[in-house]
């Protein structure tokens, strides 16, 4: 019961770190063009109606994913992999740190100056540009995150079976 609980922990972070990072490449190369076009009037309808989905869905996500990659760690203390599973879980915290500290500061000032109704197109486009920036670094966190999770499951091989 134990290897199966593990198994599901263990895929849930793979799950989530693979959702996020999926998201930051579309971001990167599927919406970021787009994003140039957006103007004081649409920035509302094109930009802040995703930002807070995104906000509210990995609201949820990445909390679990914080106690899911401690289980990880905890399940792989007393082996060699257990420095594998402490690289991907500092990806997250850095993760976390660039979006709070860097990108939350922009949606709330973004947000701020459309209820003030003082955005103008120059300062919209240079908050974009920094916030497209900020992404960017975090898709290269996550991106390696993901390449540390794959490689703990190849070495771990067959996780169902090998989790004890």
């Amino acid at each position: 019961m134990k290897r199966f609980f593990l198994a599901l922990n263990h895929g849930y972070y793979f799950w989530g770190t693979s959702i996020y990072v999926g998201l930051l490449w579309a971001l990167h190369f599927i919406f970021y063009p787009s994003w140039k076009s957006i103007t004081p009037d649409s920035v509302q309808e094109h930009f802040m109606v995703p930002v807070n989905a995104a906000t509210a869905f990995f609201t949820i996500v990445v909390p679990v994913m914080l106690l899911s990659g401690l289980v990880m760690i905890c399940s792989e203390w007393k082996n060699g992999k257990k420095i594998t599973t402490i690289a991907a879980y500092l990806s997250l915290l850095l993760m976390m740190i660039v979006g709070y500290f860097l990108i939350k500061p922009i949606n709330d000032a973004v947000a701020k100056s459309i209820a003030d109704k003082t955005l103008d197109s120059p300062h919209l486009a240079a908050q974009l540009a920094d916030w497209m920036f900020y992404n960017d670094l975090r898709l290269v966190i996550m991106t390696a995150m993901w390449m540390i999770l794959l490689y703990y499951f190849y070495k771990k091989n067959d996780l169902y079976h090998s989790l004890a």
